[in-house]
């Protein structure tokens, strides 16, 4: 009993935790960064600590397939507002760029174009997703990417980084 309560506490303050995440793009990042690319388990050493490994992972696991579907509920434009607002939070915290850009649009367009050639979110989707849910997620992100790289590009009148139509 007194595991379950610890258990049921531990994770009500991760459930606080992941929420206090202010968009679901960046909580479906952050959650897919917490699972080791060769075996699928999710690592946090703190939860680990305090609930097990096992219970860890399945915590992860869940927590990662619920932000997931959140994501999926969203519509396009939704998803897109979603995606602007962790990008914003990305251009802010890239200071490594610093004088090599000359504008927030110019980097957020060089961040896009890196991700249309590298596509990181493939990584994003839970292992537990449907193959048809990973698939609709794949092609909105190379959508909201590709239509975000042009307007930032556009934007910093940056030549030779738009998509092909």
């Amino acid at each position: 009993m007194v595991e379950q309560t610890r258990r049921h506490n531990v994770e009500a303050r991760w459930n606080k935790s992941v929420a206090s995440v202010p968009s679901i793009f960046s909580r479906l990042l952050a959650l897919s960064a917490l699972r080791d690319a060769n075996t699928g388990r999710y690592i946090h050493y703190g939860l680990a600590l305090a609930i097990g490994d096992d219970a860890t992972h399945e915590l992860l696991n869940n927590s990662h397939q619920q932000i997931f579907d959140q994501w999926q509920t969203l519509t396009l434009p939704a998803q897109l507002v979603d995606l602007k607002g962790h990008l914003r939070g990305v251009a802010q915290e890239t200071d490594a760029f610093g004088e090599v850009f000359t504008s927030r649009s110019s980097r957020l367009a060089h961040i896009l174009t890196t991700w249309v050639q590298t596509q990181p979110y493939r990584n994003f989707v839970p292992l537990s997703a449907s193959s048809l849910s990973r698939d609709a997620f794949l092609i909105n992100m190379t959508s909201l990417v590709a239509l975000l790289r042009n307007r930032f590009s556009e934007e910093a009148g940056v030549s030779g980084q738009h998509v092909p139509e």
